[in-house]
């Protein structure tokens, strides 16, 4: 497999990508619970960030792309820190 993503191999990392969800996906299904739907948070994002670093078009857009992506860690990571927050009250 290819290092580096670039217009011509960016197929397999999409593909990859669709494959990690769905795993994850089987693994909330069969382990369900609390770490559930941070497996299913951490595979979306991951998958988020490998469809832009495929993508690579103008500076412009692959920038807001990541101030995107970060956006969505962020308000992930918010999303686990207040779980945890309403949990221990």
């Amino acid at each position: 497999m290819p290092n580096k993503i670039t217009t011509e191999n960016n197929f397999i990392y999409l593909t990859l990508a669709l494959l990690l969800l769905l795993f994850t996906s089987a693994l909330v299904e069969q382990y369900a619970g609390d770490y559930g739907q941070g497996l299913i948070t951490a595979s979306t994002v991951l998958m988020l960030i490998i469809g832009i670093l495929s993508i690579r078009s103008e500076k412009r857009w692959f920038h807001t792309s990541v101030g995107f992506a970060t956006a969505i860690v962020l308000i992930a990571i918010a999303d686990n820190i207040m779980d945890y927050a309403i949990s221990t009250c």
